[in-house]
């Protein structure tokens, strides 16, 4: 089973690493598209805030955004893309919806024993701990999906080192 500690020293990770991947670039920066079917950074990051607002509601939290703004980041909606990138939240507003959701997450699972990691969660058949686990692995694979965004947008950098 998982301790809350550790998946504090994990979302560290992840949320150091978004912000370096994010930094230097703009909103339109967010909405380069791939010249392959992919997600642009933008729709990324949203998908990460989505999922982290499913985090908090299963924590007891209020998410940090509501159900219009998690609709385009949803898992199997159609993305964002140049022909629809007014539904885009801007990349300056993630950023601040990612510090604020850190905080939160973070000052909440300090609250949090090892026996809070085996009560249920709000997925079926998931203890809390195989549901914090599960939001640690689903935003660490998306984490690594910005770094050829990054890329795309001209730098030509490695924030992962």
């Amino acid at each position: 089973m998982i301790e809350p500690s550790l998946v504090i020293i994990l979302l560290d990770r992840s949320y150091t690493v978004l912000k370096q991947q994010a930094d230097g670039l703009t909103h339109e920066d967010s909405l380069l598209q791939m010249p392959f079917r992919a997600n642009c950074l933008n729709w990324v990051m949203g998908h990460i805030l989505n999922s982290r607002s499913g985090l908090m509601i299963a924590l007891g939290l209020t998410p940090i955004w509501t159900d219009e703004q998690r609709a385009p980041y949803l898992r199997g909606s159609e993305g964002i893309t140049e022909e629809n990138c007014d539904k885009a939240v801007r990349l300056e507003d993630m950023l601040r919806d990612l510090d604020r959701s850190q905080e939160q997450i973070v000052a909440c699972l300090k609250s949090k024993t090892f026996a809070d990691m085996l009560l249920p969660s709000d997925r079926p058949n998931m203890t809390m701990g195989e549901r914090l686990a599960h939001s640690v692995w689903h935003e660490a694979y998306h984490t690594g999906n910005t770094e050829a965004l990054r890329q795309l947008a001209g730098m030509d950098d490695q924030v992962i080192k």
